[in-house]
């Protein structure tokens, strides 16, 4: 069993003077920060779009609580 951890500890070995270990890493990080940022984008874009209907709401004399309780009707062209 130690001649076998021995051995994958060489191949990581390798695997890091390769670099091909920092740069998989690397993508990683990079791939992760692109889905924080596009995640963190929809977010405040529909939570602007929220605001601005709640404010037409608000402008027509509607709260919130009667604009989610009323019936909806969804018309197609």
């Amino acid at each position: 069993m130690k001649s076998m951890w021995d051995s994958v500890k060489m191949q990581l070995f390798y695997q890091w003077k390769a670099k091909y270990v920092i740069t998989l890493l690397l993508f990683l990080v990079v791939l992760c920060g692109f889905s924080s940022y596009a995640q963190y984008s929809s977010l405040h874009q529909k939570e602007a779009r929220f605001d601005d209907t709640l404010q037409m709401y608000e402008k027509d004399g509607i709260t919130l609580k009667q604009a989610l309780s009323e019936d909806l009707e969804i018309i197609t062209s």
